[in-house]
């Protein structure tokens, strides 16, 4: 059965479509129940159970189906699902359960999230800066280290070129008070070195707004998604969805309102207008996130010693 007919055909009984290498998996896909859509794609809903046990709740999924089945997409979806089976256990970056893509039908199966980032930032979730700190800055850069630091078929460091809001998803802990952040959205993932060959061909992958302000003279690299990854922690800092009109164009003092935020420096540095004035490594932004994050805590205790308890 077709996954794109099961989507059009489900009604109130649920259709079941075999994923996985050997079909231990079932896609149970009750009436179509539309979580999310963007200019390129539309999310489902759905659930994954074990053949051997097709009574089970079983796992919470999505569906991303794309609007038009082009060359381009399916470009993007093998990437995503290639990232996804060489990433699978990466506990910072969104697990890809399989997918398909032939000129007849695409879609790539994700576990679900409880919402994006931008979906929160667009809501009005407003984090303190240490919670800042803890479940967004530091899981992100864990998850691009890897990425950053990957020779996959011996092709040398990876990028993933896309780094926003957007594909930035939320899962909240088990305590129900904390989120875990997961990058997600592999589709402009590939190689440094391939990426550097599409730009000398005047190809820039990703998102126009978060590509680094001299993208015309320097090729892609990992400051390019470090310098991107400044752009979301300035909006979670911020507490805005939308970005500056040229966020590019970005200078130090337009960033003097934060300045009392012990990300500040940091925001300095990682948005930077030259290549060689931010942040180079995953490490070298993370020693200054450890730093802020100690300065913080040294901050509230001495605030709680200032303040005594009722």
């Amino acid at each position: 059965m077709s996954l794109l007919l099961a989507i059009d055909d489900a009604k109130e009984r649920p259709q079941i479509v075999e994923v996985g290498e050997q079909g231990e998996y079932l896609l149970v896909l009750y009436k179509p129940q539309q979580v999310a859509s963007s200019v390129n794609s539309i999310v489902y809903r759905a659930r994954l159970v074990r053949a051997e046990e097709p009574e089970e709740p079983g796992i919470p999924v999505v569906v991303k189906v794309p609007f038009e089945n082009t060359r381009y997409g399916r470009s993007c979806l093998e990437r995503e699902i290639e990232a996804g089976k060489h990433y699978a256990d990466h506990p910072s970056i969104v697990r890809v359960y399989g997918g398909k893509v032939s000129k007849r039908e695409s879609y790539v199966i994700t576990e679900e999230a409880k919402a994006t980032l931008k979906l929160f930032l667009r809501k009005g979730g407003l984090l303190p800066t240490r919670q800042t700190i803890e479940e967004f800055t530091l899981s992100l850069l864990d998850a691009l280290e890897t990425v950053h630091t990957d020779n996959y078929l011996e092709r040398g460091p990876h990028l993933h070129r896309d780094v926003k809001p957007d594909n930035i998803f939320l899962y909240r802990c088990e305590s129900g008070f904390r989120f875990h952040t997961k990058l997600g959205d592999f589709g402009m993932w590939g190689s440094q070195k391939e990426a550097e060959e599409q730009w000398e061909r005047f190809t820039i992958a990703g998102t126009p707004n978060y590509a680094t302000p001299d993208i015309g003279e320097t090729p892609p690299s990992p400051s390019s998604d470090l310098y991107a990854l400044g752009l979301v922690i300035y909006q979670i800092v911020a507490k805005t969805e939308i970005l500056p009109e040229y966020p590019q164009r970005m200078q130090e003092r337009d960033l003097e309102p934060l300045q009392k935020d012990p990300l500040h420096p940091i925001l300095v540095k990682a948005l930077a207008q030259r290549e060689s004035q931010r942040y180079h490594s995953t490490g070298e932004m993370r020693r200054d996130i450890l730093q802020a994050q100690s300065m913080l805590k040294s901050r509230n205790a001495v605030y709680r010693q200032q303040v005594p308890l009722a």
